[in-house]
């Protein structure tokens, strides 16, 4: 009875909270398949930027199997520069899947030689987060869904300037319950990273070896 009525109670809560608004979800694309020796610049990939403003709303957190909606989740990092971890990995592994080949060794404390610096550098800007979670405090885990929207600058060492900024957006999703799942907001930024890297003024650039003129506008696509 006590455990009938428990349900009855969860059940008429759910009810009465305000569902968690929806995600924006994307088509999930196909890694990009890049000739590595039709790359006329070298290319290197130095960091991601999270560009959410303070006090920001990025997400929410549902508590239970019911996912009972919580407090807004809001941003109080400020604007880290990452140079390594989850995020930068994902973007690198993502390039090396396309078959790029990027300059540098993350490996390795100190990166000297010719091979060490790319003619192109490329930087990513997270501008938007959304993100939601159910299952939290339950043993069956947890599952969600991410969506990010990614700002790309690529700058040439030899014009000394940005000439190629460009967004993607990307979103990452698991439908069922799992302990310790994680890993929602890498996966929308793989997908960000997939979309730039099928951008055909982005493999334009790339197969363009980079001439000492004077720089214009950058381009944007």
């Amino acid at each position: 009875m006590r455990f009938s009525m428990s349900i009855l109670l969860l059940a008429s809560l759910a009810g009465c909270a305000t569902p968690m608004p929806p995600v924006k979800q994307l088509p999930t694309t196909t890694t990009p398949t890049i000739d590595n020796s039709k790359i006329r610049n070298s290319i290197e990939f130095t960091k991601v930027v999270i560009g959410l403003e303070r006090g920001e709303v990025y997400g929410q957190l549902g508590s239970g199997l019911l996912c009972i909606p919580g407090p807004p989740l809001k941003w109080d990092g400020g604007t880290p520069t990452l140079s390594e971890g989850p995020l930068v990995g994902t973007v690198r592994d993502t390039f090396g899947k396309a078959g790029i080949k990027l300059a540098g060794d993350p490996k390795q404390l100190f990166n000297v030689g010719p091979d060490s610096l790319g003619e192109l550098v490329v930087a990513a800007k997270i501008e938007k987060v959304d993100l939601r979670v159910c299952g939290v405090g339950t043993y069956a885990g947890q599952k969600g869904v991410a969506y990010v929207k990614v700002e790309w600058q690529v700058f040439s060492r030899t014009l000394g300037s940005v000439i190629l900024t460009t967004t993607t957006e990307g979103s990452f999703e698991t439908t069922e319950f799992k302990p310790q799942a994680s890993g929602w907001i890498t996966g929308a930024v793989e997908e960000a990273t997939r979309r730039f890297l099928s951008n055909a003024d982005v493999q334009k650039l790339f197969a363009t070896p980079v001439s000492r003129t004077t720089p214009g506008e950058p381009t944007r696509s």
